[in-house]
């Protein structure tokens, strides 16, 4: 075992998740909204507190010292998305855990919401994910959303100077669900923030950050390396956008040069001073501007920079308290960084939420790094999953209890929370694999508790294999039509028999999103053919 390299990824998913849930009560508040919440007018420790969830006509939810947001949510996500070999489940992330993940999501921003709404349309993928409503449009969404998901691809990279590789699964992941280079580059940002605490044991000095450049301007190549991106994604993103990739990221680059100048004006002797100066400058107060995904990235870098040296924990203190700013977002991000560096190593022995699987997810990138194969998170068959129609729909009523869609079986662990919704209730679960969740789910479901009390503890894995036990889906498929990665494998075996192929292709024809899945099988065909080729010729 690389022990530094395992308590690096340990230290800082768990100081993310800590900085998060330091900064989600202190998220937009003011100082009487905040002793509303908490008591105080400035937050020391995770504690107990109360929130409205669900909007207006919502309840009224006890959330447990050290309840986390959205943005450990989604990391949590991005991280079970993390094959067993070390790829990124774009799609399984894209199409199950973001529609899922509505009904469960604390303090999401109305740019990832729209997206993962849209997710949950039969015919809308990863890649082709362009909506458009009267509040939000993706080629506008920049903000800070994606930025603060991405560390797991950093936490379980096979080598940390493989630049290409990791940044590519970085705009993979943001793109699912933020269109603006500002979000994308934002995300891209912290992650060579966060490689480079992971390589040098430090934080990136003042002096380097403008270094960050050349990585924003990267991002148009990645995409055109990526066969997805550059055929599906880009001439659409263009055409939407009204500009070249190139020149956005042009702009982009040279935006986040202009922000590195300002913020090296505004140092003085005070590092809290300073930090405050440099929230005030970039609009870190403004609600048109906290949430910028590159200017977070921004912010928990001088946040983590200037701050550490009255250690780890208070240092995300100092943060989550400078009301009118992302307090959550900003702190979970610096928390990454912060506790990635072992030279200011503080051992963590706090309250937290969903400890124990935070520390499974952390052990699990760590093997992913070592190149182990790891088991995966078994997702449903995407050929026969459809999302829910709202975010009600992802809790399912089955005779062995509730089921979260695509993720597992749930179990009470709170009273209910009664809203003014007509129908609706929240209750505290936990899924199987340790992750709490604060679900909204029908009342009439949860009239009688008992169905929740025994409770399976088997994941929800796919139709077909759920009917076997009798779960969910009781009258599902009783023989699997095999997915495209078994179709694929078989076509690879039989050394490319023309039959075999052509069967195949007119059989996913026939499959809902039939063109798009044959494009993706004739292109594996196709890629693994000519790898075969080049090694008989090189033969």
């Amino acid at each position: 075992m690389n022990k530094e390299r395992f308590n690096q990824v340990l230290s800082s998913s768990l100081w993310a998740a800590y900085g998060d849930a330091l900064g989600f009560p202190t998220e937009l508040a003011s100082e009487y909204t905040l002793k509303k919440r908490i008591g105080q007018i400035a937050i020391e420790t995770t504690q107990p507190w109360k929130r409205l969830v669900g909007g207006k006509f919502g309840a009224n939810a006890e959330l447990p010292a050290g309840a986390y947001s959205d943005d450990t949510q989604l990391r949590l996500a991005t991280s079970r998305a993390l094959t067993s070999k070390g790829g990124f489940d774009v799609e399984s992330f894209a199409k199950v855990e973001l529609p899922t993940w509505l009904n469960y999501a604390l303090g999401a921003g109305r740019g990832s919401k729209a997206a993962a709404s849209e997710l949950s349309n039969k015919n809308t993928n990863w890649y082709t994910n362009f909506f458009k409503n009267k509040s939000v449009d993706y080629v506008s969404c920049g903000g800070n959303g994606a930025a603060m998901r991405i560390q797991p691809h950093v936490w379980s990279a096979v080598d940390l100077t493989d630049i290409n590789t990791i940044l590519s699964d970085v705009i993979r992941n943001s793109i699912c669900t933020h269109g603006h280079l500002r979000g994308i580059a934002g995300a891209v940002v912290h992650a060579m923030c966060l490689i480079y605490v992971m390589r040098y044991n430090k934080i990136p000095p003042p002096e380097e950050w403008l270094d960050f450049t050349q990585a924003i301007e990267k991002i148009p190549s990645i995409i055109d390396n990526d066969y997805d991106l550059s055929i599906f994604w880009k001439p659409v993103w263009e055409e939407k956008s009204n500009l070249t990739l190139s020149s956005a990221a042009e702009e982009v680059a040279e935006e986040w040069a202009d922000l590195v100048g300002i913020s090296l004006e505004c140092y003085s002797e005070s590092e809290v001073g300073t930090y405050k100066e440099i929230l005030k400058a970039l609009g870190g107060m403004n609600s048109s501007e906290r949430g910028s995904g590159l200017k977070s990235a921004l912010f928990s870098l001088a946040g983590a920079s200037l701050l550490e040296k009255n250690g780890i924990e208070n240092a995300l203190i100092l943060m989550a308290n400078q009301l009118g700013s992302d307090t959550d977002t900003i702190a979970t991000m610096a928390g990454a960084l912060l506790g990635a560096n072992l030279n200011n190593y503080q051992t963590f022995d706090k309250d937290l939420q969903d400890k124990n699987y935070l520390i499974s997810e952390a052990e699990r990138c760590y093997r992913i790094s070592l190149g182990e194969l790891v088991a995966g998170f078994k997702y449903p068959d995407l050929l026969y999953w459809e999302g829910p129609k709202s975010a009600i729909d992802a809790v399912k009523k089955s005779p062995d209890g509730l089921h979260l869609l695509g993720l597992g079986v749930l179990k009470e662990k709170s009273e209910v929370f009664q809203s003014n919704q007509k129908g609706a209730v929240w209750r505290w679960f936990n899924l199987p694999f340790g992750q709490s969740v604060l679900c909204k789910v029908r009342s009439g479901f949860i009239v009688d508790d008992s169905l929740q009390k025994n409770g399976s503890a088997s994941l929800v894995e796919s139709e077909c294999e759920v009917e076997k036990s009798g779960e969910l889906f009781s009258n599902s498929f009783k023989e699997c039509p095999k997915s495209l990665d078994e179709m694929t494998e078989d076509a690879i075996k039989s050394n490319f028999d023309p039959e075999l192929i052509g069967k195949h292709v007119l059989e996913i024809s026939s499959r809902e999103l039939g063109i798009e899945l044959v494009v993706g099988y004739v292109a594996v065909i196709a890629k693994a053919k000519r790898a075969r080729e080049r090694r008989l010729n090189r033969a």
